[in-house]
């Protein structure tokens, strides 16, 4: 089983306007089965404990 975990920016809007991004939480859990890999779970979050600000 493999486990991954990644942090991504994603920018929301329901009316076109411009909205600083959010940043969200994902971990994917994968099973190789008959030589590939095949996605078992999927989880997504919003991250509560961030700033909004992007280091450069």
């Amino acid at each position: 089983m493999l486990r991954l975990e990644s942090i991504r920016l994603k920018k929301f809007s329901k009316d076109g306007s411009e909205n600083p991004p959010f940043m969200m939480r994902q971990t994917d859990y994968l099973e190789k089965r008959d030589g590939e890999w095949k996605v078992l779970h999927e989880h997504t979050s919003a991250a509560q404990d961030w700033d909004g600000k992007i280091d450069e």
